[in-house]
């Protein structure tokens, strides 16, 4: 019982809602779109009719808006009881003009002087010049002096005092022009046929550059140059690893027409190529090959051509044997090479020894050389062995020998012998032994390789 209650007060509450507002305002809206449609590079203004229906007494009025739109009669009016169609023109601000493209929704308000506001809603359509305008153009012969332009409007507004720049490989021409709401137009422009003869039949581009209001706006279109025959002719090749081309012919004529479609390819590259169709000939000229299709085609037939080549594996042989030559290219072109080796020594006492044996080789003659190397930590120098170091750093272990001159293909051997009161358990490496040099007066550098030990535990 109480819900019900509870429903019977909201009800009663909603309808003395809606009975203030009506009584508040007092007025009934239809919102009639007359012009709505907006080109944001022109800033044209929208139309719409107010179909207003005044419940109260005669009152002025006043319409506006908030959102940056400025509506026109800007200025009270008088509004009489009953149905008054009032006409108003919106303008939309520069901010919205920059910003928003397609449909938008913008409140408008309606203020009396002894009324409260009435507020609702107007739609808007704002477009680009790019978005309503259309330009193709008519196939071309070789044997035409003239083009057709087609130039359709898509929307429904008025697009006036424009100025079209139309330019191709046949023509550059400027035409003032102006168009109406869905309006279709047709004219023809001079062709330049300097320069053509030697251009092959296909599709070219077009660039229409629209100035309006001291603004540019680019459109592109197709110029379809057609064969003497009446057939058009496409091709388009894309990819690098993969390389795809598609010829097209066309019979853009209105009678039969034998069309024939050729290719040359190389005896390495057609080894990697395949073709969609079968060509229908097939002809060898040294190291070309030349394919060849044909086909009667009927009007508006076409001729297609797939041929693609797939370079992935002599690519990738190509990667490899650039690889490896420059890495066989650096290591010959060192002027000097270090080998460094390592093998272990067994002594009366069971310390740990190794013996380091190094050989430092010139590939090119250089001067000056300078052999260093470091005995690791932990370790010391066994003076007893061998001819011992031209110079022996303690502080930093450092071991020099002076080499001096050092002929092409000669090479040198030195070695030591290191010793430790510790045992060594599992891998011990050495650090890489240094050589500094003189090479057609300029210091050069070369390092040996890593050498290292595996010891297992005893």
């Amino acid at each position: 019982m109480k819900i019900w209650c509870l429903l019977l007060l909201i009800g009663i509450f909603a309808v003395f809602a809606c009975s203030t507002v009506l009584a508040e305002t007092g007025l009934e809206v239809e919102e009639v779109n007359k012009e709505n449609v907006v080109v944001a590079e022109i800033g044209n203004s929208a139309y719409y009719d107010l179909k207003i229906n005044n419940l109260d007494g005669e009152d002025q009025f006043m319409v506006f808006t908030l959102v940056g739109v400025q509506i026109e009669p800007r200025d009270y009016f008088n509004l009489s009881s009953g149905n008054t169609t009032v006409p108003i023109k919106a303008t939309m601000s520069e901010k919205i003009l920059r910003e928003r493209r397609d449909l938008l929704f913008f409140e408008y308000q309606i203020k009396g002087m002894n009324r409260d506001i009435f507020k609702s809603k107007l739609l808007v359509n704002i477009v680009s010049v790019k978005d309503i305008l259309e330009i193709n153009y008519g196939s071309f012969h070789p044997d035409n002096d003239k083009i057709e332009v087609f130039v359709n409007n898509k929307e429904d507004v008025r697009l006036e005092n424009l100025t079209l720049v139309l330019e191709s490989v046949f023509f550059r021409e400027s035409t003032p022009f102006s168009i109406g709401p869905h309006e279709n137009k047709t004219f023809l422009i001079l062709v330049n046929k300097e320069g053509t003869e030697d251009l092959v039949a296909g599709p070219y581009i077009s660039t229409t550059t629209v100035v309006v209001n001291g603004k540019e706006v680019k459109l592109e279109g197709v110029v379809d140059f057609l064969e003497k025959e009446g057939t058009s002719v496409s091709e388009s090749t894309e990819g690098i690893i993969i390389r795809t081309t598609v010829i097209n012919k066309i019979n853009k004529g209105n009678t039969p027409v034998a069309a024939s479609v050729s290719m040359k390819k190389d005896i390495l590259s057609r080894l990697f190529t395949s073709f969609t169709p079968e060509p229908s000939q097939t002809t060898r000229d040294g190291f070309f090959i030349e394919y060849t299709w044909q086909k009667n085609l009927a009007p508006s037939e076409e001729l297609a051509v797939k041929a693609t080549t797939n370079y992935t594996i002599p690519f990738l042989i190509l990667v490899l044997i650039v690889a490896v030559g420059g890495v066989a290219r650096f290591y010959y072109l060192k002027s000097v090479s270090i080998s460094k080796r390592v093998s272990l020594v067994r002594t009366k006492g069971g310390e740990f020894a190794l013996r380091v044996v190094l050989r430092v080789r010139a590939r090119k003659s250089v001067e000056k050389l300078q052999l260093t190397d470091s005995l690791p930590g932990m370790t010391k120098l066994y003076e007893n062995f061998g001819k011992q170091p031209d110079m022996i750093e303690k502080d930093s272990r450092r071991l020099a020998w002076n080499v001096g001159h050092l002929g092409r293909g000669e090479s040198r051997v030195y070695s030591y012998v290191i010793y430790s009161k510790l045992n060594v358990v599992g891998r011990f490496e050495l650090p890489l032994a240094h050589a500094r040099f003189e090479k057609d007066g300029k210091v050069g550098e070369a390092y040996s390789n890593r050498a290292y030990l595996a010891m297992e535990k005893s």
